[in-house]
């Protein structure tokens, strides 16, 4: 019988707390870092499922699982007989090390937030005006520009780089090895311009909410290279764009796809700098893109080099190398619940008769949305009232009226682009190129 020694497992918490709480005096993570590796070294397959059932809460969980499993390892691993008094000293051992690992946790937040706090207006001289797409009064409606607080956060790291915009630069090089570099409050100084954009995660799956809608403020990548006097060759075909993170992260897109797709560096979201988990200091954004091929947060450098000689950090753990584009799609926000988990399915959302659902498109790869279309059961579809187009870059929202007779429906949504696509019915997962179907709603209406 395998015995377990809770002195033992006890002591490896209190190592591993202190441990912690003295990283945190640096802002690094004992913790992290073995995350990290973790990540880095499990199959790919392995991070696609766990995405899918733990969903935002996956970084919390393997945290968590880490330090369950250094005491499991300890207190199984450790030969000996314990000592009577072994499982109370073990007890206060441990506690004491997970209060220590809670209060770094707590530090490398605060660090976080107080980074965030520091950030400052963008001014810019020639804003966009306000924006308004009639739907404001929607019952349900999503908000046409998510906040801050709920715009989702997804990337290799653990814990976001925190970088000190005093020593950071943007380093440019040229394929013909040109260097030049721009600081911070440089980068701030020139003409920037804003735009309103999606960006959504390649592994949003129906349903979810990774994604968002957000006003960036940025400039054009062209402009950087010639403001810094880095040369972009005139036949850009066989020349690749590498943009390299301050972790080491990168991402390689040709250079004439970055270029038509009008690729910017941006410094700020919502009128202010960038958060540290939306890339402070800068990051590049590409429109048309899933967020793993738009570019690197925690931008330190952009290299041209010849085509195929760098290849991007998840093409070589099995992404496809060509680019990957967010699949056309409409979600229904209202009735019911966006179901990311690890919250539990949603079951039949009781209506009235007659009843309003309300929710969201978008088709940034297809030129935007033409249409939105529902239907109830196996019926016929029929198109929706769309608000106001706000562009191909931005989502759409939508409405449609149901009178329905007392009895369960499947009520199914589905995007018309402005390029003629109609949205896949088939369900698919987000590998290798995006998740497809149709989103629905099970609702239920009383006698």
């Amino acid at each position: 019988m395998i015995g377990f020694r809770v002195d033992a497992a006890g002591g490896a918490l209190l190592l591993l707390g202190l441990t912690e709480r003295l990283a945190s005096r640096s802002g690094d993570s004992l913790v992290d870092w073995i995350g990290q590796v973790v990540v880095d070294l499990v199959p790919l397959p392995v991070v696609e499922e766990s995405i899918r059932f733990l969903g935002t809460t996956d970084k919390p969980a393997l945290r968590a699982n880490l330090v369950a499993g250094a005491a499991l390892a300890a207190g199984l691993a450790t030969p000996g007989r314990q000592h009577p008094r072994g499982p109370v000293v073990g007890a206060v051992a441990g506690a004491i090390g997970l209060a220590g690992y809670l209060s770094a946790r707590r530090r490398l937040t605060a660090l976080e937030s107080a980074q965030d706090q520091a950030g400052k207006p963008i001014l810019v001289e020639d804003p966009l005006p306000a924006v308004t797409d009639g739907a404001e009064r929607w019952t349900g409606a999503e908000p046409l520009f998510t906040g801050l607080d709920r715009f989702y956060q997804t990337d290799v790291n653990l814990r976001s780089p925190l970088v000190d915009p005093a020593t950071w630069r943007l380093e440019v090089v040229g394929l013909d090895g040109t260097r030049a570099w721009i600081t911070h409050d440089r980068l701030l100084d020139l003409p920037l311009r804003e735009r309103d954009a999606l960006l959504v995660c390649v592994h949003n799956r129906l349903g979810w909410d990774r994604l968002g809608h957000q006003r960036w403020t940025g400039i054009d990548l062209r402009q950087v290279f010639d403001t810094l006097g880095v040369e972009i060759p005139d036949d850009t075909s066989a020349v690749d764009l590498v943009m390299e993170a301050v972790d080491g992260y990168r991402q390689v897109l040709p250079l004439t796809k970055a270029l038509d797709a009008d690729a910017w560096v941006v410094v700020g979201m919502g009128g202010r700098t960038l958060t540290a988990g939306h890339g402070f200091p800068a990051r590049i954004v590409t429109p048309g893109l899933v967020g793993q091929y738009t570019g690197t947060k925690w931008l330190q450098r952009l290299s041209l080099v010849p085509r195929g000689q760098e290849i991007a950090t998840w093409v070589r753990r099995g992404w496809p190398r060509d680019e990957v584009v967010p699949p056309l799609m409409a979600r229904i926000d209202h009735p019911g619940t966006i179901a990311m988990p690890p919250r539990a399915p949603q079951g039949s959302v009781e209506v009235g008769g007659s009843c309003t659902v309300v929710g969201t498109a978008w088709a940034p790869a297809n030129g935007g949305v033409a249409d939105v279309q529902v239907r109830v059961d196996d019926g016929d579809w029929f198109s929706a009232e769309l608000a106001e187009n706000l562009g191909a870059s931005s989502w759409r929202r939508w409405r449609a009226v149901l009178d329905l007779g007392p009895g369960r429906y499947v009520v199914s949504a589905r995007c018309v682009a402005a390029d003629g696509t109609v949205q896949a019915g088939e369900r698919t997962p987000p590998f290798p190129d995006g998740v497809t179907g149709h989103h629905t709603l099970r609702v239920r209406v009383r006698a």
